[in-house]
């Protein structure tokens, strides 16, 4: 079939497909499972092919099934987000900006005062995630990346260059003195992500085994800096993003100078000729801030 089915199909298909059963759907879209089952019918028969196999007391999804149930789900949750922008768009402007928890406790909520006071109409919500945003699906109006700069469909404007270096609490050190590279070998190391080790990244630049040193990992790169001012070890910190912890005596410095990486933060929103004007201004407001981190970095 060349001609998209119906859109009023596909939420009962969706529910069926993500709860795996007719009555569920039937419950959650207070309807009666016959009309689940025949709105189904109907979808399938449209399609031609099968999207369940049913049996007496259970259904699953054929191959063809679980491939359109993406296709229906990504459907009907851009036409929500959609939806829930404009019934927010008609109460007052709102800017929507999915960032780390670092970037939004460390940077971001002590410069908002100052963004409500030269913008007190727009509604700035900033939601915090470790993943990429989904332009696409999600309803995100701006982001703040860490990388090259080059994530199709967005476009992308330059925030900060970024540098590595050794942080550990002045406590820490105090007891844990590293003056010099073997002395290294003794410290407790702290990762801020699962999937990469940083640290044996960091092994190769500096030459010596890490191996056999006590390793705390952690999900996040802000629960990581959080173990690290508690004295539970040492981490690799990205300036200028945790400038702020440096001037407030939290976390310090130790060993080689910062080394600046290839990756650099980024703003990046959904690629169009011009943002709206509310968006514009929340991107002015960000850059404005990030010049005045790497103002107080250097």
């Amino acid at each position: 079939m060349n001609t998209a089915p119906p859109l009023q199909l596909l939420p009962a298909f969706e529910a069926a497909a993500r709860l795996l059963s007719f009555k569920a759907a039937a419950d959650e879209l207070c309807v009666t499972p016959s009309a689940i089952s025949q709105q189904i019918k109907t979808l399938e028969g449209l399609l031609g092919t099968e999207l369940f196999k049913r049996s007496a007391r259970q259904v699953r999804l054929t191959e063809a099934g679980a491939s359109y149930y993406e296709v229906a789900n990504k459907t009907l949750n851009r036409f929500k987000n959609g939806h829930q922008r404009w019934v927010a768009s008609q109460a007052s402007p709102t800017v929507r900006l999915s960032t780390t928890a670092q970037i939004a406790f460390d940077i971001l909520l002590p410069a908002l005062p100052n963004f409500h006071a030269q913008h007190p109409e727009i509604d700035l919500r900033i939601e915090t995630t470790d993943k990429l945003a989904d332009f696409e699906s999600e309803a995100v109006d701006i982001g703040i990346r860490l990388g090259d700069g080059k994530w199709p469909g967005l476009h992308c404007e330059f925030l900060s260059s970024l540098s590595v270096c050794g942080l550990a609490a002045p406590s820490f050190l105090a007891q844990h003195p590293i003056n010099s590279l073997p002395a290294l070998q003794q410290t407790t190391l702290i990762h801020a992500r699962t999937d990469v080790n940083d640290w044996e990244i960091a092994e190769q630049k500096i030459g010596i085994s890490l191996a056999k040193n006590k390793q705390l990992y952690f999900e996040n790169y802000h629960t990581a800096l959080s173990a690290a001012e508690n004295a539970m070890g040492i981490a690799l910190g990205l300036l200028p993003l945790t400038q702020p912890r440096l001037d407030s005596g939290k976390l310090q410095t130790f060993g080689a100078p910062p080394m600046l990486l290839e990756q650099a933060c980024y703003l990046v929103f959904a690629h169009k000729p011009s943002p709206d004007s509310e968006t514009a201004a929340a991107a002015e407001w960000l850059q404005n801030t990030f010049a005045d981190l790497a103002g107080a970095n250097r």
